[in-house]
Formats: structure tokens, sequence, C-alpha cells
């Protein structure tokens, strides 16, 4: 009974065969982004320009150009249901864009032209990933599911990061690029092979192979084969807007926005700021590269271990508490982090931490439950969108106080502008955690039906 119990619990923890396509395809795509985008700031800020405010634009532009093709494609994906179709798009053209940028990006403004250009499709990508996987898998499994698409993102980023100090050092941006190029087009066609089916379809399926065989052999000697139709919702179809007014939808969105506006100049310049510390101290640009490379290597393995049980944690308790707890880890971080400033081990421990491990399935597995099937491609491109307006908006604050910070204000703390950055998640942090506390609601559908039948038990038959 032990043995039963314990594969029982195994199989619980592992994700279903029908989900592996879309799971597999992340890994492929985060080896590739990984690959590049560790050192890619570092390239800009080295190669192209000396300010933190160019190299925050650079990478904002693109960004902030993603919000109108996420906008107007997952409201596409909502309407048609051809998410698989869109995903495959969008990894080919960002293969186009690695290879763009590997023949002509020289020069600032062929970057930002070619990034402008391919931009509208940056995030596509990953919202209808995550709105396609949340809707083939069981509705009472979401938060097992978003959990195990950033395991195996976290996986993809792993293997890139552990390579990519390697193919940096080795060919420079260039062998970075062509190695994300490669990744990229190959997670395109994994995609496809993904099921598009939604579940309830797949039950429906199911049942009819299982409990009614004889039926179906009547159809076959009919020759007339019955084709189940798809299960039509019955509900009105929703705006962007009418979407984003709901009351919890935007709380969540508000507290999600203010955590990523003091993030977004430390998301920017990781690397360049690790970098200027790391060669302050040890004076060996190797050295500073392997260290960079392989701090996101061990805290994606924490994350991995963080994510392969918090999906289940996510189903099983509430989300609340868990997005809470979250969100404290960014001014508890980043405080040790401004005063540690001066020591490079105590920071290369302090990064260890993957902060993303719990506040990423937390936050779309909320969004998930308070979107219904056909919102849920726009309702995670909401996320997505605040993430990327508000982190930019942050990263070009952020940026341009550090290029013009006095380093002889604070010595001790910033004895240049880029030591201030992390200052903002360590503010904005707490005040997203106020936030968090007091105006975030309970949306797990298994801790809201416990609460309800224990009001109901205290009230009593009336």
């Amino acid at each position: 009974m032990e043995m039963e119990e314990k594969n029982r619990t195994l199989k619980e923890l592992l994700p279903s065969v029908n989900l592996l396509p879309l799971l597999f395809s992340y890994t492929l795509d985060h080896i590739a982004v990984s690959s590049y985008w560790i050192f890619f700031s570092i390239f800009l800020s080295e190669e192209i320009s000396d300010s933190y405010l160019d190299v925050a634009v650079i990478l904002a532009i693109p960004a902030i150009i993603s919000v109108f093709g996420t906008t107007v494609l997952s409201s596409l994906s909502d309407k048609t249901g051809r998410r698989k179709l869109l995903i495959f798009i969008a990894k080919v053209a960002l293969m186009m864009q690695y290879v763009l940028l590997l023949l002509f990006g020289t020069k600032v403004w062929n970057i930002l032209l070619i990034l402008a250009l391919f931009g509208i499709f940056a995030q596509v990508y990953y919202t209808q990933v995550q709105a396609l996987i949340t809707i083939i898998c069981p509705p009472d499994k979401k938060g097992q599911v978003s959990s195990y698409l950033i395991f195996f993102a976290s996986l993809g980023w792993m293997i890139g990061s552990s390579l990519s100090d390697i193919i940096y050092d080795w060919q420079g941006i260039t062998g970075s690029l062509g190695f994300a190029a490669g990744f990229a087009i190959v997670a395109g066609f994994i995609a496809m092979l993904s099921t598009s089916k939604p579940y309830s379809e797949q039950v429906e399926l199911d049942h009819i192979d299982i409990d009614h065989e004889k039926e179906i052999e009547t159809w076959v000697l009919d020759s007339k084969p019955r084709v189940v139709e798809p299960i039509k919702s019955t509900e009105k179809y929703a705006s962007y807007f009418e979407i984003f007014k709901r009351r919890k939808i935007l709380v969540l969105l508000l507290t999600l926005a203010i955590l990523d506006f003091g993030f977004g100049p430390f998301n920017v310049i990781t690397s360049v700021y690790f970098k200027n510390v790391y060669l302050t101290h040890f004076g060996d640009v190797v050295l500073a590269n392997t260290l960079i490379a392989k701090s996101n290597t061990i805290a994606t393995v924490l994350g991995m271990v963080i994510l392969f049980v918090s999906g289940a944690i996510l189903d099983r308790t509430g989300r609340k508490p868990i997005l809470i707890f979250s969100i404290l880890c960014y001014p508890i971080l980043y405080t040790f982090m401004f005063f540690f400033s001066s020591h490079p081990w105590a920071l290369f421990a302090i990064y260890l931490y993957p902060l993303y491990a719990l506040k990423v399935p937390t936050a779309n597995t909320i969004m998930a439950d308070l979107t219904s099937d056909n919102e849920r491609g726009r309702g995670m491109s909401l996320v997505q969108i605040e993430q990327i307006v508000f982190g930019n908006l942050g990263a070009i604050l952020g940026c341009y106080i550090a290029d013009i910070f006095p380093g002889d204000l604070i010595p001790r703390f910033i004895p240049e502008g880029i030591y201030i950055i992390p200052l903002f998640p360590m503010v904005l942090g707490f005040i997203a955690l106020i936030l968090s506390i007091f105006l975030i609601k309970e949306s797990n559908p298994k801790v809201l039906a416990k609460i309800a039948g224990i009001k109901k038990m205290s009230v009593g038959p009336k």
C-alpha cells in the first residue's frame, strides 16, 4: 500500500503526456534566450554605448512594441483558437531577429531597427503557450501546470546559462546569437506537436472510447462516424478592457506593476551590475563572466527544486499566502544586496535565490483562476503587458538615475551610480507587499469551497 501511495504521489507530481510538447518547447526556447541574453547587456554596454540609459532604452523598445502584438494577437487567438500557429510564427520571427542581429548588430540604430521590427512577436510565444497549456490541462491542475512551465523554462535556462560564458568567451555575441537562432526554430516545431483540444473535449473523447465501444462499432459499420462537437462556451465575449477592469484582476496587476517597476532596473542590467562588482574586486574578465553565468545556473537549479513541488502546493493551498511570501523576498534580498555591495562573494550568494520560482507561477495561476477558457489568452497577455510596460519604464528611470547619480554622495554604498539599482526593488517591493496583504483576495476554487462550507456549517440550518 505504501508503495502504491508513493507511486500515486509521484505520478501526481509529473506532467501528463499531452503537456510534454509545450513543456519541451519551453525548455528549448529558454536555452535559446539564456545563451545570449545574459551577456547581451554586457555587449551593449561595452561595445555599443557606455550609458546605462541607452542600454535600458535599446532593450525597452522591442518589449514596449510587443505590447501591441500581444494585445492584437492574443485577442485573435481567443476568437479563432489558432494558438499553435501563432506560437510557431512567433518562433520563426524571433529566429530571424537573432540572425539579423548576428549579421548587422554592430551599430545602435541597426539594433534598434531590428528589435523594433520583430518586437511585435517578442511576447506572443509566452502568452500563447501559457494560455494553451492551462486550457488542455485539468481545471484543478492550473497551479501545477503553471509551475511545470516555469520548471521546464528553468531547465532550459540552466542549460543555456551554463554554456553562455563559454560561447561568449569563444565567439562573442555572434556565437551567442547563432546558438539562440537554432534553438528558437526547433522550439517552434516542437510546439506544433501539441494537442489544441480543451480538456473538456479530451474527456469527452476518452469517455466515448472507453464506455461506448459498441456504439462506435455501429458508427463504423454504418460508415457514418459521428463527430464530437466542441463544447461551446455560453459566456459573453469580454473585451480586453472588461477583463482588465474587474476588481480582482486590477488589484493583481497593480500589485505586480509596482513590484516589476522596482525590479525593472536591476533586471535590465543585472549582468552589467555584477560584472562591475567582480571586475572591481577581482580584475579578471574571464572570472567575472564565469561567475555571472554560473550564478544564473545555480539559481535556476534551485528554482527547479522549488518549482517541482510549488505547483502541487498552489493547487492544494491558498494562492494568496504564496504570493505574499514570493513578494516578501524582493525587499529582503535587495536590502541585503544594497548593504553588501562591497562584498562580491556575499552578492554571489544572495543572487542564488530564484525570485521568479514562486512569483511567476503564482501570478499566472491567479490570472488563470480569474479568467475563463475563452479569455485565457488575453488574461495571460495582461500579465505579460504589465511586466513589459512597468518593468521597462522602471528600467529607463532607474538607469537614468544610475547615469547621473553622484558617486561621492554615499561612497560607502554607492561608489558609482549603478550601485543605486538595488534600492528600487527594495523600496517598491515593500509597497507591493503591503498591497498583496490587504488587497489581494484568495482565488483557489478548492480553498474558496472549503471556506464557504465552513461558513455554512457555522451558520447552521435555518
